[in-house]
């Protein structure tokens, strides 16, 4: 459990204890094993020699990690007062409390998880949202081949054994709404097929003498402190065998007064089990805390937990955090020094001390809330000016639906001198001209075409003004959007840099109009270059239209209205967020809602008296005059998801 590609390698690289203890673990195994745990942990999923999805490999690499970040927080002076270890976890726990030491440590975990790996592929196991207690009464019947492997706290247990008759138990109490699902494993663990491997294991470490341990170990086999003398070979079997009494093991801590659990490994996955048992058992506050989280770079999550063990009262060794660093003699490089800092304005004299009124005054967003209208602003087209003509001599390049030939005739019937150009352009065919580049009407690649084009220009230094024309790139109207030209409409985007950088040459991108035939295209074309303005402007009819920022138009006939005849689903419908939505729809005109939830309900005849604060919200939305189905199932669950969907 908690495992990641990836895990104790920063730790590796920068930590000497967590390092040396690895490179330990790693030497004593190799006298049962062929593979190196350190390498491991280095190789890349897709490198020839990982194999750390193998649970003969993963569980002693685990344990390794374990012990080295429990030997870490010993080296910064953080001593635990008991130890705990669940299921192979105990193997790790035996060392850390000193009662078996790292030779007998490797072989017990080497040999364990190399005996689970001949029974793969013959088991399941699955994760129930009932207790122990409950679970079992519904395993009746199906002794022999399915079992409670794991107690892991008083709201939830592991069922483990032969997979049809796991998948049976899981269909069962899916069908009832209490949630359960499959564990992402073929070995059944802690279950009648474990019995053989347990007897060899037990076979293999004849012999084995627990030492006087320095630390107490809570078994979570005998579900209770254990003495260092039980820790022998028989134990290793049973340990295998048995099912994990871990919510029992850590209720008799409790009992005894520990109320700060660490765990050590690179994930967190018995924490919240730890919360809950503590929540049962009535202890006001349990602490809990990881040494390691995935999401999170772990030399941070390792100084988080020292940092949360220290809020906690423990003593810290802080030196061991934070080494003495070696001083370096600066400057080390002659730094030729430049000022770039944009000068502060001078103040005016009267300013200084003058309070300000502005901070007195109470945030009108505090006290009430605006219309969309006064705060949200939409894109929308505006008409756009007109300007003085400036006739001049023109380059077409030309396109091939036939737009530049009859932009061509109209410029010579109006005397003007245009030229008529395919390819690429180049500095001597159109300096000091107005460049007209139509090739992006049917080109896919017009961006290029068109910032090489202004490349050009800028290299020649040249006098031109240069335009980019498009079809169909803009949705001017809503009902443009259909088969518009994604590729040309990236200009646009380019376009309000290139008025920015290269004013001098660019003049915009103009659209024309999709519905226009060519000739009526050319000829609205015209009208506007003839007006020189430097603008990006859609062509729609006779209107010359440019992109604006306006507010965006609210009405109350587009408000959104629920129908009563309708179901609503939503998920997570009882947490704060999904209560408040739930609510909101009603009020909406909702009536029948279905509401998907992880934790199981009581049964509806059992609502009477009920304190549960789930049950109230149930209640509370059907006063409002909504019909409510409650389903206990976990969204993440596709299948189980699908299936409901499916019968409903």
């Amino acid at each position: 459990g908690g495992q990641w590609v990836g895990m104790a390698r920063q730790l590796m690289a920068e930590e000497q204890v967590f390092r040396e203890v690895i490179e330990r673990c790693d030497a004593a195994a190799r006298r049962y094993v062929d593979w190196s745990i350190k390498r491991q942990l280095e190789a890349a999923p897709e490198s020839e020699d990982f194999i750390l999805d193998r649970i003969d490999v993963i569980q002693p690499v685990l344990t390794a990690v374990s012990i080295a970040y429990a030997e870490r927080l010993r080296a910064a002076g953080v001593m635990p007062s008991a130890v705990i270890g669940h299921s192979m976890g105990e193997v790790a726990a035996a060392h850390v409390a000193g009662i078996i030491d790292l030779d007998r440590t490797m072989q017990i975990i080497c040999r364990r998880s190399a005996l689970m790996r001949s029974a793969a592929g013959k088991g399941a196991m699955a994760l129930v949202d009932l207790s122990s207690k409950d679970t079992q009464l519904r395993l009746v019947g199906r002794e022999g081949r399915v079992t409670i492997a794991v107690n892991n706290s008083p709201r939830s247990c592991v069922i483990s054994g032969d997979p049809d008759a796991v998948q049976a138990v899981v269909a069962e109490l899916s069908g009832e709404g209490i949630f359960c699902r499959l564990v992402k494993v073929d070995v059944a663990s802690h279950s009648h097929q474990m019995e053989p491997l347990a007897t060899a294991l037990e076979e293999e470490l004849v012999g084995l003498a627990p030492a006087e341990g320095v630390v107490p170990v809570y078994s979570t086999v005998l579900g209770r402190r254990a003495d260092d003398a039980e820790f022998g070979a028989a134990y290793w079997g049973s340990n295998l065998r048995h099912p994990v009494q871990f919510a029992d093991a850590v209720t008799r801590l409790l009992a005894d007064g520990v109320s700060v659990f660490v765990e050590c490994g690179p994930h967190p996955v018995l924490l919240p089990s730890i919360q809950q048992t503590g929540k049962a058992a009535g202890v006001e506050k349990v602490v809990t805390i990881s040494t390691g989280d995935r999401d999170e770079p772990e030399y941070a999550a390792f100084l988080k937990a020292v940092g949360g063990l220290w809020t906690c009262g423990v003593a810290v060794d802080w030196a061991s955090i934070n080494a003495p660093a070696a001083f370096v003699q600066l400057p080390l490089y002659p730094w030729q020094r430049d000022h770039h800092w944009i000068e502060a304005a001078e103040r005016t004299r009267g300013e200084v001390g003058q309070r300000r009124g502005a901070l007195n005054s109470v945030i009108p967003g505090a006290k009430e809330s605006y219309a969309a209208s006064e705060h949200i602003y939409v894109r929308g087209w505006t008409d756009a000016p007109a300007t003085a003509a400036h006739p001049r001599e023109w380059l077409l390049l030309a396109d091939r639906q036939g737009v530049a030939q009859s932009l061509a005739g109209l410029m010579s019937n109006a005397g003007m001198t245009c030229r008529v150009a395919s390819g690429d352009p180049t500095e001597e065919t159109f300096a000091g001209l107005g460049v007209v580049d139509l090739r992006g009407i049917d080109a896919p690649d017009l961006t290029d075409d068109v910032y090489g084009l202004l490349q050009l220009v800028r290299s020649a230094n040249a006098k031109s003004a240069v335009w980019a024309v498009t079809r169909h790139a803009q949705a001017v109207e809503p009902g443009e959007y259909a088969g518009i030209d994604i590729a040309s409409s990236a200009l646009w985007g380019l376009s309000a840099a290139l008025i920015t950088e290269h004013g001098d040459v660019w003049k915009g991108c103009v659209d024309l109009d999709p519905e226009a035939s060519v000739d009526a295209a050319a000829k609205a074309l015209l009208d506007h270059l003839l007006m020189g303005q430097q603008a990006d402007v859609a062509l729609r009819g006779d209107r010359r239209l440019q992109p604006r920022l306006r507010p965006m138009q609210t009405s109350a006939e587009a408000a959104f209205c629920f129908r009563t005849d309708a179901s609503y689903l939503i998920t997570g419908g009882l947490g704060a967020v999904g209560l408040a939505t739930a609510r909101w729809m009603v009020e909406q005109g909702a009536r029948r809602l279905v509401v998907f939830g992880r934790t199981p309900l009581p049964e509806r005849r059992l609502w009477r008296g009920s304190d549960l604060t789930s049950v109230a919200a149930v209640k509370g939305l059907e006063a409002m005059g909504a019909s409510v189905t409650y389903v206990a199932i976990d969204v993440g669950d596709e299948a189980a998801v699908a299936d409901w969907l499916a019968s409903h």
